[in-house]
């Protein structure tokens, strides 16, 4: 009986500390629920002090700029964080897993993966939803939330389906399905037992690597303060202003360039968290397919 490996363990024990993180998490006795912005904090001798405030017995990780328990914010922040990272990269799967079945069979649809894989390709994926995130549809929209998921999900939609043609097409070779096709199988189930399941190790090692570089992208973007949630509302001088209302990790990397400077303590904790998760995931993502190669 071959043991689990030292790196799919590892990745195991790091993602039951981020589940624990996002549902547990919010229920521990140091994490403060309420997360009213404050615009100033008394200290133990009750001067008043302006927030962000460094590291301290009341806060362990200092705040962030409006006040809040920095190490709170993030905790709080963990369930929705990964929710999009997982939700991007289920968007994209179940788009790119058809479109490669698809493509395998279809030299029409094979040649628009490849337009669209190249088209996105000489473009860092970071640039293209820089520029997406700045259309009037996209950055008024009351949906922005799910645009932006959705948006970002299907840039690399074509890059994911052509990886998935390749799985297809090594399939496709094999006795089995010819004698699928000859015996008349219906083209669901032909595609869900004959392709699908001898290629799910594959599919869910790549899925699982997708998810660290989902969270890699929304960093990049929280770094030049591009968020996939915001609200926008009319200030008391009447004019427009952007704000978010959510905790998710990438809001927090806002302003980071300034901070670096001042309050190194939010930009240091909010990327070690990030870090943390993309390396999570590319643990897991190592560990299934070394635990694969071995049990074929």
């Amino acid at each position: 009986m071959n043991k689990l490996n030292p790196i799919l363990l590892i990745g195991i024990a790091f993602l039951i500390v981020l589940l624990f993180l996002s549902f547990i998490g919010p229920y521990l006795p140091f994490v403060q629920d309420n997360l009213d912005k404050k615009h100033f904090i008394k200290d133990s001798n009750n001067n008043l002090l302006v927030p962000p405030l460094p590291p301290s017995d009341k806060f362990i990780i200092g705040t962030d700029k409006e006040g809040r328990d920095l190490l709170s914010v993030l905790i709080l922040g963990a369930k929705e964080t990964l929710g999009f990272i997982l939700f991007i990269s289920i968007i994209r799967y179940l788009i790119s897993i058809p479109l490669g079945f698809l493509a395998s069979r279809d030299k029409y649809i094979y040649n628009i993966l490849i337009l669209w894989n190249r088209l996105f390709t000489y473009v860092p994926t970071f640039i293209v939803v820089l520029l997406i995130s700045f259309i009037p549809f996209v950055l008024y929209s009351s949906s922005r939330l799910l645009l932006m998921i959705i948006l970002i999900a299907f840039i690399e939609v074509g890059n994911a389906a052509l990886i998935k043609k390749e799985l297809f097409a090594q399939v496709r070779k094999k006795e089995y399905v010819t004698s699928g096709i000859v015996i008349g199988t219906r083209p669901i189930k032909l595609f869900l037992k004959y392709f699908l399941f001898p290629v799910r190790k594959q599919i869910i090692v790549h899925f699982t690597f997708d998810i660290g570089r989902n969270m890699l992208l929304l960093a990049q973007l929280g770094f030049a303060d591009i968020f996939i949630t915001h609200v926008i509302k009319q200030n008391e001088t009447g004019s427009w202003v952007w704000f978010n209302n959510s905790n998710n990790w990438p809001i927090l990397l806002s302003d980071s360039l300034l901070f670096i400077k001042t309050a190194i303590w939010i930009p240091l904790w909010t990327a070690l968290f990030m870090s943390f998760t993309i390396f999570t995931f590319n643990l897991l993502g190592e560990g299934l397919k070394e635990y694969f190669t071995k049990k074929a």
